[in-house]
């Protein structure tokens, strides 16, 4: 390159920058990151020696009365994973002869700051593989990051997932949502594998995840409670809903729980709160009309859509009530299977007119907490096979927190460090 001779106090700052040699423009921030990480080492190294000197009472060759310890060198730590910094490589801690000295800026052997590991779990929720986690964090902090580093962190949520399990319930909930989503596990503990008999052959590869969601009078919606277990019977839902109430589970005298129907979760909420409402789901049970009607899918879609009708149209308990009895007399002649279903199970579907227009959406389906088994689904099926029970519940545990995030606006543990 030609040299030039500018003067540089008459010159803009556009032309000044003109002037400068091509390699200096592509690699300036190349540049910058190598010098911010030499000012990160040499930060963090001030900082410990600073530390020292406060815990020793004295600095290097001080000569004071208030000294309590002195200089034993340095011990070389070879790298340290910290949020917003990346790789801190090959820098020193101080040692100090007279004293016990571990260092609050430094925890013994840790390599990754908490707040690092704190991220790689919220990249965890969103991403979906572990090999997206990777890229990204190499992108973001310049460090790599291993398939065990994201393991053994996960493994660290157990103990909130913990805290969670036993935190005291305090609102007061107008309505109870329980639904269960099927997984596949690659193993499950011993105990489960001599339950889950089907036929000939063990089957140790799925499970079912049951989970209960609180709504309270306002609105506002919460998944308060999950266990992942063998199936949905009555034993296991009364184990969770028992649970519950332990921690101080409270549903409003005219309170209402919504199911889809099963007899298990039948038996347990009728042992358990007797005296509340009870809404069949209406999604779920005009979904059960293909049991009834089979080999004839336009009919099926037919007598789906007249029940759809109902709920859609009607305003109250009466005007349904009217409609469903004009149903029954079409559909009784035409489908006595399909009639005799909706005969039976038609009434548990009305409990929601009960309550104030505004909360019949809310109220008449289980739909929310179905969306949020979509979320969960997306994540497992990136997941593939969970290993065990613990790995999936860890992952469910961080998927709940999230969606109460959304609706709450309670932070999850790694959101508020």
């Amino acid at each position: 390159m030609r040299s030039l001779k500018l003067d540089f106090a008459q010159v803009s700052v556009a032309e000044k920058y003109r002037v400068l040699p091509q390699d200096f423009k592509d690699c300036f921030w190349s540049d910058a990151e190598l010098k911010l990480k030499e000012f990160k080492k040499d930060f963090l190294e001030s900082c410990l020696e600073a530390e020292a000197d406060e815990v020793a009472g004295a600095s290097w060759h001080e000569r004071t009365k208030d000294r309590v310890a002195y200089r034993n060198g340095y011990r070389p730590r070879k790298s340290l994973k910290v949020h917003g910094f990346g790789d801190i490589n090959n820098f020193r801690i101080p040692r100090l002869k007279g004293v016990v000295y571990e260092s609050k800026i430094l925890v013994k052997y840790q390599r990754r700051s908490i707040k690092f590991d704190y991220d790689i779990l919220k990249m965890y929720v969103t991403q979906p593989s572990t090999r997206g986690i990777k890229r990204i964090v190499k992108q973001l902090f310049g460090s790599s990051v291993s398939h065990t580093t994201i393991s053994t962190v996960l493994q660290k949520t157990q103990e909130k997932l913990n805290e969670w399990r036993k935190k005291k319930l305090t609102k007061v909930y107008e309505a109870l949502v329980l639904d269960g989503l099927y997984i596949r596990l690659r193993t499950i503990p011993t105990a489960f594998k001599k339950m889950l008999v089907y036929g000939k052959k063990p089957r140790d590869s799925q499970a079912v995840i049951l989970a209960v969601m609180g709504i309270t009078e306002k609105g506002v919606k919460e998944i308060i409670g999950f266990k992942i277990c063998r199936s949905e019977s009555e034993a296991d839902w009364f184990g969770l809903l028992n649970d519950l109430l332990e921690r101080g589970l409270k549903l409003k005298q005219d309170g209402v729980i919504i199911s889809d129907g099963m007899k298990s979760i039948a038996s347990a909420v009728d042992s358990l709160f007797t005296y509340h409402k009870k809404q069949l789901c209406a999604f779920h049970f005009i979904h059960g009309v293909s049991k009834y009607i089979k080999n004839d899918l336009k009919t099926c879609k037919e007598a789906q859509e007249d029940l759809s009708m109902i709920y859609n149209s009607s305003a109250n308990a009466k005007t349904a009530e009217k409609m469903f009895h004009n149903l029954i007399a079409v559909w009784r002649h035409r489908n006595p299977a399909f009639a005799r279903y909706v005969r039976t199970n038609f009434p548990a579907t009305l409990t929601y007119f009960s309550f104030p227009p505004e909360k019949h959406e809310a109220y008449r389906t289980s739909n929310y907490l179905e969306r949020t088994f979509k979320e969960f689904n997306r994540k497992t099926y990136d997941v593939g096979v969970f290993p065990n029970v613990y790995s999936a519940e860890r992952i469910v545990f961080l998927l709940i927190l999230e969606r109460n995030l959304a609706t709450t606006g309670e932070n999850p543990f790694y959101e508020a460090f």
